[in-house]
This record gives structure tokens, sequence and C-alpha cells, in this order.
């Protein structure tokens, strides 16, 4: 399977889905259900790499923003969400995080939430009861892993620094006077 064929099924899910997150799921396991066992492997390989790709400090501090805080695994969850929203949003959130506060969460027609756990494992779901077998990605190499606990590190260090005008404008919420 092509980026460009991943993409088409989840802009259409997202497409037919609304906000709901329930119906996304299963328009996905229906969309992946004909899939053989080595397109579902590159499905889940290709969302790995798209949530991969916006593990940055500006979507950090977004992620922090929309939900009211977010933890580690929160974050994860967030980075699997916005995939979910199809090729146009992530691409746009990578270029601008700040694009996120066009995305409207908890009204109707809106999405959810923000943070979407569930995705992720459709395509696993789907694989295992193919074949009754879990699809396994590739770890990543040691060198991999250090890179990646270094940019976790400098994300956590420079989230504060990301301004964001939009999302704090439409998410910060008014301290109470003491």
């Amino acid at each position: 399977m092509h980026a460009d064929e991943f993409w088409e099924i989840v802009d259409g899910c997202k497409r037919e889905s609304g906000g709901s997150f329930a119906l996304r799921t299963r328009l996905l396991a229906a969309s992946l259900a004909s899939s053989s066992a080595s397109e579902l492997h590159s499905f889940a390989q290709h969302f790995s790499a798209a949530v991969d790709q916006a593990h940055t400090v500006d979507l950090m501090q977004a992620a922090d923003l929309m939900s009211g805080g977010v933890s580690e695994d929160g974050f994860v969850y967030f980075r699997r969400w916005l995939v979910s929203l199809g090729s146009r949003v992530h691409h746009d959130a990578l270029a601008d995080a700040d694009t996120l506060a066009d995305v409207e969460l908890g009204a109707p027609g809106g999405e959810d939430d923000c943070l979407f756990e569930e995705i992720f494992y459709v395509a696993q779901d789907v694989h295992m009861a193919k074949t009754g077998h879990p699809i396994v990605l590739p770890a990543p190499s040691l060198e991999e892993a250090l890179a990646r606990r270094q940019r976790q590190e400098a994300l956590l260090d420079a989230s504060a620094a990301c301004p964001l005008p939009r999302l704090r404008r439409k998410y910060s919420r008014p301290r109470e006077r003491l």
C-alpha cells in the first residue's frame, strides 16, 4: 500500500464519520476488512509514520492547550487523532500547528475529543481476526530510540516557547482572581 492509498482510506473514513470516533473506527474497520495481511501491515506502518511525523514541539503545545494538559501517552493519542483527521489537516498542522484552531471539539458536528487512542488498533484488530497473529512493526534501532528520547526532552524544554496565538485564544481559560 502506498502512502496515497493510506491517506485515501483515512480521508474517506473522516469524511463519512464527521466527528464521531465510534463511527470512524467502524468505518475504518470496514474499509480494511478486504485488505490482505500485507496491506494491513503497510497501513499500520503508514499510520505509525504519520504519528511519528507529528512529534513536534508545536503540536505538543497544541495538544496541551486543546486537551487542558497532556501526558506523554496523551500526546501519542493526540497525534493518532491528528492522523485520523486526514491528510490535509495532518499536513497543515505539521506546517503550522495553529491551524488546529479551525477544528471544532465537542460541538455538534465537531470532533468528539482530541485524544483518540483506539484508532491505532483498528488495523491490528482486523489483521488479528484474519490471521490470528498481531502486526509486528519493526522496533527502532538504538540510535533511533536515543534520538526519539532526545526529541522528547527537547519538546519538554521548548514547549513553553510556542505561542500558537489562535489556539491560545480559543482554549486558554481565564484565571480566577483570588
